[in-house]
């Protein structure tokens, strides 16, 4: 029973850990001229990899990427990991007349 545990010990230690493995996503791109919206969620833009050297340009405001020079390859396998909020949605949308008719509207007491 003592080998059984030690086979178990070793066999766990070498083996890989997959923990961060769920925020990591791949898709195929097969169309180049199109600005690609990749996810709903925001990307961490240092995590981008491609199956085939590309140049392009992430924008982390909108959450799109845009190849800049197509690649002979008719598709190519991109990989990135995503963080869990989005920082590509805003948040509140005012203008300032509602800034200035919520300052009006709340109005301190005279004591």
């Amino acid at each position: 029973m003592e080998r059984f545990f030690i086979v178990v010990l070793a066999l766990s230690c070498i083996t890989r850990s997959y923990g961060q493995e769920p925020n990591k996503r791949c898709c195929w791109v097969s169309d180049f001229a199109e600005i690609l919206q990749l996810d709903t969620i925001s990307i961490d833009p240092s995590t981008i990899t491609t199956s085939v050297p590309v140049e392009y340009e992430y924008s982390i405001g909108t959450g799109t990427i845009f190849f800049k020079n197509p690649t002979e390859a008719d598709s190519i396998e991109l990989c990135y990991r995503v963080v869990p909020f989005a920082l590509n949605q805003p948040v509140v949308t005012h203008t300032m007349v509602d800034f200035i008719f919520n300052v009006v509207a709340v109005e301190v007491p005279v004591v």
